[in-house]
């Protein structure tokens, strides 16, 4: 378990140095690839670290909404940081989306059972990408794992019910809190957003959090999908990295489900951003990349620059 921790925590530390887009490299390679999620097409975007490999290698698990494989970025530089650091990276247009088969599925806003069934077939086809990198020469397909961010943090614990074995899992400002918990917070920190942008100062977490449970309280539906039901089940090293100032995503909540899944599964761990908000980043007054420290409930503490 020590070993496999490490390497998670290894890969995630070491892509959380300065991001910035760079010039292409004449070593590394991007290619565009196609793979099948059962009756669905998928295209997508590799890239390869410098040399012949065999490479470790991420797939990449999108936010909600109608993501496609540079997330509209150009140059997208996550994938290209990963790649300068010898792991490969696999991201995807969404199904229906862009040049991807099939139709887009958003998740409804209730009903547990419908939200599990279309996380699932989200989770299949991250399973079809980490079985496609595996029949690649230039990928280890012992070392393939899951690169989740917000949304896709529902996705992650259940690659492995639809038949996935991912060698590690890093969430990135991932819920652990049921899908009405975390859009019930949504809520409250939009209007918290506008109460401060109309005057009411700046938002106060404690606040906010007070009034989660006063909502909690008053009888809001907090349910919908769990994960918890699924990542107590996993047997994948898996890594939280939580922002403390996260507006999009309860990070005190999420902890509390967290500290609960690792008293009793030695596969889960997390890592708390202070000042950092939903992409796990704080910047100065100056928009410049500023050292965080993190916390765990090891009570260790990694200090790393963050762009």
């Amino acid at each position: 378990m020590k070993t496999a921790m490490g390497l998670i925590l290894g890969v995630a530390f070491l892509v959380a140095a300065p991001v910035v887009a760079q010039e292409t490299s004449a070593e590394r390679r991007i290619e565009e690839v196609r793979f099948s999620s059962g009756q669905v097409e998928l295209a997508g975007r590799l890239w390869l670290p410098p040399g012949p490999g065999p490479h470790p290698a991420v797939v990449f698990l999108p936010g909600s909404g109608q993501s496609i494989r540079n997330l509209d970025l150009d140059p997208d530089p996550i994938p290209y940081h990963f790649a300068d650091h010898g792991v490969a990276y696999l991201a995807w247009d969404k199904r229906g989306v862009r040049d991807s088969g099939g139709e887009f599925i958003p998740l409804p806003d209730t009903n547990a059972s419908a939200q599990e069934d279309r996380l699932r077939v989200l989770a299949g086809d991250a399973v079809a990408a980490m079985r496609y990198l595996a029949t690649r020469r230039d990928v280890d397909a012992a070392r393939i794992g899951a690169w989740a961010f917000s949304q896709g943090g529902w996705v992650a614990p259940l690659l492995e019910a639809v038949g996935g074995e991912p060698a590690f899992v890093i969430v990135v400002g991932g819920p652990a809190v049921t899908i009405g918990e975390e859009l019930r917070y949504s809520e409250l920190a939009d209007a918290a957003r506008q109460r401060s942008r109309d005057g009411g100062g700046a938002i106060s977490m404690p606040d906010l959090y007070q009034e989660l449970e006063q909502a909690r309280g008053a009888g809001a539906d907090f349910g919908g999908f769990d994960p918890a039901r699924h990542w107590k089940n996993t047997t994948a090293p898996t890594l939280f990295l939580l922002g403390e100032w996260d507006l999009s995503v309860p990070t005190a909540r999420s902890v509390e489900r967290l500290e609960r899944l690792s008293a009793t599964s030695p596969w889960i761990d997390y890592r708390v951003f202070p000042r950092a908000t939903h992409g796990v980043a704080e910047r100065d007054a100056a928009g410049q990349s500023t050292s965080l420290r993190t916390s765990s409930r090891r009570n260790t503490t990694s200090s790393i620059t963050w762009g």
